[in-house]
């Protein structure tokens, strides 16, 4: 970049940042930069840059030596907090620097948005009374965006206040109607609550407005599944999978679906698939548990083989294509003529087509006659 005097590129680079022109804004700021190296304010706008293209470790060394040069000002320690307290384990350095930025704020607006940030890190310190007591002190300054209104409906959700929840998430969808994260977690909090449709019509919004992630997903799927519309929760479930393929919650949520569709092999598999990521806790272990019961009781050729063993070598279809090929051509004939259970057309058809079952005729006429 041609060398431009700092009067000239420090209007610049702000004006690039107001734009979210982030990219054109570190290459003015560094241009600056190479000119003037102590000038404080370019080592905030330095830091604010790479704060927001992630840069996080580089951000926090800019604000450093921006409140080493001049004292700092309430917006970069405001900054310097929250990346101090997201990203490190000094949770109370943070507080420090939020106290000092409230100490150098007389705008209500910019106090405001230091208790929101500040309540951020303390529900990271688990304080979460002292977090729902910033954001109530931020809301009574100024009005909060829909986005404040919702991470503070949030702090409520987390600490089991659903109800109250939920009625911040309403006036949050009331300032910002197009924030699809308010509407994702508003249905996420119905579900609790027990407001299946209601869930499923905040999800459906909430995709519709981009938030089409893994976790939409999920809850619509385990509001479906509560709602019994058991093909539609499948559906979300398996593509909350294609769009996370490690996330075990939905791979432990499909397993049930599918064990209501009495697919108890496949809510095996999948409790199986959702092991590697992450271990399964006892409940996971018991319901797998249950259902690979579910699938060996509904499993005739387990069931017959368990009964007799000697069948064993006769029920491979390799080796006997042909009696393999009337076993599956007249089970489905004979659960519906004849009204059977899979498992009892299993066992007539031992008396009628297989010529080893003269073995398990006792067995046989002791549930029907053959």
């Amino acid at each position: 970049m041609e060398e431009q005097p700092l009067q000239v590129l420090q209007p610049l680079s702000l004006s690039l940042l107001a734009k979210d022109e982030l990219t054109a804004a570190l290459m003015v700021v560094d241009a600056a930069h190479l000119n003037s190296p102590r000038v404080a304010w370019l080592h905030h706008a330095h830091g604010f840059v790479q704060a927001n293209r992630h840069n996080f470790g580089a951000a926090m060394q800019s604000l450093a030596t921006c409140i080493q040069l001049s004292g700092g000002d309430a917006d970069s320690y405001t900054l310097y907090g929250k990346l101090v307290g997201e990203f490190t384990e000094d949770k109370q350095s943070a507080m420090a620097y939020f106290s000092k930025a409230l100490q150098l704020s007389s705008a209500p607006d910019q106090q405001s948005h230091i208790m929101e940030e500040r309540a951020i890190v303390k529900f990271a310190m688990d304080d979460h009374q002292g977090a729902l007591q910033d954001y109530e002190q931020a809301n009574s300054m100024v009005a909060l965006t829909g986005d404040s209104v919702r991470r503070f409906a949030e702090l409520h959700s987390t600490v089991g206040d659903v109800a109250t929840a939920i009625s911040l998430f309403d006036r949050a969808a009331g300032i910002d109607p197009s924030n699809g994260r308010i509407f994702q977690h508003r249905g996420a909090c119905k579900t609790t609550l027990g407001d299946y449709a209601g869930s499923v019509a905040d999800l459906t919004t909430a995709i519709q407005l981009g938030r089409d992630d893994s976790k939409s997903y999920v809850y619509r799927g385990i509001a479906n599944m509560k709602l019994e519309c058991l093909a539609a929760a499948l559906a979300d479930l398996s593509q909350a999978l294609v769009l996370n393929p490690d996330n075990d919650e939905a791979f432990a949520w499909r397993a049930e679906v599918k064990s209501l569709r009495r697919d108890h092999r496949g809510a095996v598999e999948d409790m199986d698939s959702a092991h590697p990521i992450q271990p399964l806790t006892s409940n996971d272990r018991n319901n797998r548990a249950h259902y690979e019961r579910r699938m060996r009781a509904s499993d005739p050729m387990w069931l017959l083989m368990l009964r007799q063993p000697t069948l064993l070598p006769h029920l491979q279809p390799q080796t006997q294509p042909t009696l393999w090929s009337a076993i599956a051509s007249n089970l489905s004939v004979r659960q519906s003529h004849l009204q059977l259970t899979p498992v009892t057309a299993w066992l007539h058809l031992t008396c009628t087509v297989l010529p080893t079952a003269r073995e398990s005729k006792g067995i046989c006429k002791a549930h029907l006659p053959c």
